[in-house]
């Protein structure tokens, strides 16, 4: 009996302790599409990360453009990354628990710029 008493004890902490999980999700924007003819028939792909909760800027995390070609780079102190490539269609993948952009149309001296909010859980 008395072991019945301390299982269900843990059970009611853990349960409670779970009560204050807040899941903040992530998500993948496009922030605006413009032209720009200096770009030379190339486009680019820019934008931030943040993390969800916060919104605070993070630095070095990998962004990969998948497509006609393959391309990385990484985000600096401010959160900001620029890729510059060919025209065609791409998915843009930021690093890991964060949503990303599939089947992206980008064409000639065009520029889109994106936002990146890593998904955070709070306890």
């Amino acid at each position: 009996m008395k072991t019945l008493k301390v299982t269900t004890f843990f059970l009611c902490i853990i349960f409670f302790s779970c009560a204050g999980i807040h899941i903040y999700p992530g998500e993948a924007l496009i922030v605006s599409r413009s032209f720009n003819n200096s770009l030379q028939d190339s486009a680019m792909i820019c934008g931030y990360v943040f993390d969800a909760l916060e919104e605070n800027p993070l630095w070095n995390w990998t962004i990969s453009v998948v497509g006609n070609t393959e391309m990385t780079t990484n985000t600096d102190s401010n959160g900001y990354f620029l890729i510059k490539l060919l025209p065609g269609t791409y998915n843009i993948i930021c690093s890991e628990d964060t949503p990303k952009l599939y089947n992206i149309k980008i064409l000639p001296n065009e520029k889109i710029e994106v936002r990146f909010l890593k998904k955070v859980v709070v306890w």
